[in-house]
């Protein structure tokens, strides 16, 4: 699948999310997907930090965010299908949101231990 076949279905989903007139962009559960998706994403960089010493930077980071990004997508594409609440773009943004914080504070974590790869010293 080519990255222009997976940004227009991404694009198709948010327009299918379509406006969520009553979620507002300081809702009660805005807070929970930032948490919850810099967790999943700062929680999966250093999990591969400790137990896969030779990956760099790099695949981490990549890893980390389909971790977060990924979580959030499946909940919206969840409430979708099965009807479980509202899919919305908001949500979809505050994971974004999630998912650039739990990176940002790896990368500055892996920094301060010295970067890149660090099995190899």
């Amino acid at each position: 699948m080519s990255s222009y076949s997976r940004w227009s279905m991404v694009l198709v989903f948010v327009l299918i999310a379509g406006p969520a007139w009553a979620d507002h962009w300081t809702g009660p559960d805005k807070m929970a997907h930032i948490g919850v998706t810099a967790g999943l994403t700062a929680g999966t960089y250093g999990l591969l930090y400790a137990y896969k010493p030779g990956m760099d930077m790099g695949h981490r980071a990549l890893w980390a965010v389909t971790a977060g990004l990924g979580a959030g997508l499946l909940k919206e594409g969840l409430d979708l299908v099965f009807n479980t609440g509202e899919p919305s773009y908001k949500d979809l943004t505050m994971d974004a949101v999630g998912t650039a914080t739990g990176l940002i504070f790896m990368l500055i974590f892996d920094a301060a231990m010295g970067g890149h790869t660090h099995g190899s010293r």
